[in-house]
């Protein structure tokens, strides 16, 4: 998935779950924010993932192109 649309969603879903946990005063139970710290801690992995994954397609692309040159120059 594409990094500006991953880091959209994960940041829509922290704000969702920011906003779920407040009590009606607007303040938030201590053990709550608490999971929110984990939640967030577990989406900067996500998205770091998702961003080597993306390095990974592009070097796999560029190594399939440098092999069918390769192959060209090997042919001709």
């Amino acid at each position: 998935m594409k990094r500006a649309k991953f880091e959209g969603r994960m940041n829509e879903i922290m704000l969702v779950a920011t906003k779920a946990a407040q009590n009606e005063d607007g303040t938030t139970d201590p053990r709550d924010m608490k999971v929110i710290g984990l939640m967030r801690e577990a989406l900067s992995y996500a998205m770091q993932m998702n961003y080597e994954i993306e390095c990974l397609k592009k070097e796999i692309k560029v190594l399939k192109k440098n092999q069918e040159e390769e192959r060209e120059e090997i042919g001709a």
